[in-house]
């Protein structure tokens, strides 16, 4: 039975020492990736990871392997190299985390043989990959008049944010924002900038471009948007923008209509393409007539049309006539004498006598037949005899601003 015992251990010792021999002839090593902290990829990016200090034997060979770590024995993909894609992963899945680390040893058909029990595999590091969302826009160029536009691009899906930039300082108006897909803006200058969408889930980002062509537009301006004048004619003026041109039309206020409309009979403008011009309007009903001349101004950049108005409200009146009838002179006995002025054709305007030599001689100077009354003619240097002149004037009063006609 001792003896027994014996070989049972020197067995021992002899399986023993050939273990530490085996060990002790592994020298393969796969080295050290170099990257240690967790690294987060969009699907179109690939691992760029370096990696060093690698041992091998003459029949060695070193290979990359991509794996789950609740699997690590199954691996999913393997490379020469370590920059892994996406692609390289069979239905591989977006925000699963991955493992990539070295191995060397033997060669078993191309490949590192896993169950060489001097196989060695460095340290692995952790990788994700994301899906790359989608920025769309429909146009890739466009252009307005003047300084404000809008844009155009498609929203992005739930769950993704997007937003607009641009190499020109720009701000939304109309109650837009920035991370709408579609908003009206403004630009600070004129001029060609590019505008772009960017549509991100956090980690990765897909961008859209557009150029915008801003053309300045004509700015013409009048120094008094409204005027009136006595008669039918009437000077019109407006500042012009630089090589630009412009036309004037004209606008007639209607009552019934309660709107500018064109006129039955157009106004004759003498140089309807002059900016400085004269006007002159066909007679009309009424005491006043309401018109509107608008300067349309146009200029063109780039086979761009771009268009600015300017307009001038006037207000003619007419300049009644006075009139005292045929017989302009009168005499009598005693010292009160009633007028007899002639308001013929002239109702809407306003009549005044007036008497430059006794202050107020009338009983209503505002009456056509007012009458006159002299209290004291003797005060004028003859009892017997005095001789006056009673003027009678009509006027037109209209206001914008106030002028009188007549």
């Amino acid at each position: 039975m001792k003896k027994s015992v014996l070989k049972i251990v020197y067995l021992l010792i002899v399986l023993i020492n050939s273990a530490l021999y085996v060990n002790a002839q592994c020298t393969t090593n796969a080295g050290n990736m170099n990257q240690t902290e967790p690294v987060y990829l969009c699907d179109n990016q690939c691992s760029e990871v370096g990696h060093s200090g690698a041992v091998l034997d003459g029949d060695d060979i070193l290979e990359f392997v991509l794996f789950d770590p609740n699997n690590s024995s199954q691996v999913l993909a393997r490379k020469s190299t370590p920059d892994f894609c996406f692609s390289d992963i069979p239905d591989g899945q977006y925000g699963i985390t991955y493992h990539i680390a070295a191995r060397a040893r033997n060669n078993l058909g191309g490949i590192v043989d896993p169950d060489d029990p001097c196989m060695h595999q460095s340290n692995p590091f952790a990788i994700t990959w994301f899906s790359t969302p989608t920025a769309q826009i429909s146009q890739t160029q466009t252009s307005f008049c003047g300084l404000t536009g809008f844009l155009n691009a498609t929203p992005p899906q739930s769950g993704l944010s997007g937003y607009w930039s641009s190499n020109v300082e720009f701000v939304p108006i109309n109650g837009g924002n920035v991370n709408d897909a579609n908003t009206d803006i403004m630009v600070s200058q004129p001029g060609t900038h590019t505008f772009t969408w960017t549509v991100t889930n956090g980690t990765c980002s897909d961008v859209a471009s557009v150029e915008i062509t801003f053309v300045q537009a004509p700015n013409p301006i009048v120094t008094n948007a409204y005027d009136t004048v006595c008669g039918n004619s009437y000077n019109l003026n407006v500042i012009t923008t630089p090589d630009a041109d412009g036309q004037w039309s004209s606008y007639i206020w209607n009552d019934e209509e309660n709107n500018w409309v064109i006129p039955t009979t157009p106004p004759y403008i003498s140089l309807v393409t002059s900016p400085n011009t004269t006007v002159n309007i066909a007679n009309y009903p009424g005491a006043t007539c309401r018109y509107r001349f608008e300067w349309t101004e146009t200029n063109t950049t780039g086979g761009i049309i771009c268009q600015g108005t300017a307009s001038k409200e006037v207000v003619f009146a007419k300049t009644p006539m006075a009139s005292v009838g045929l017989v302009s002179e009168a005499e009598l006995c005693g010292n009160s004498f009633q007028l007899d002025a002639d308001t013929s054709g002239y109702s809407w305007a306003t009549g005044k006598w007036i008497s430059s030599n006794i202050a107020n001689p009338f009983d209503d100077p505002n009456l056509p037949n007012a009458t006159v009354t002299i209290s004291n003619p003797e005060n004028f240097g003859d009892s017997a005899y005095v001789q006056f002149p009673f003027v009678w004037t009509m006027t037109n009063t209209i206001s914008l601003p106030q002028i009188l006609c007549g």
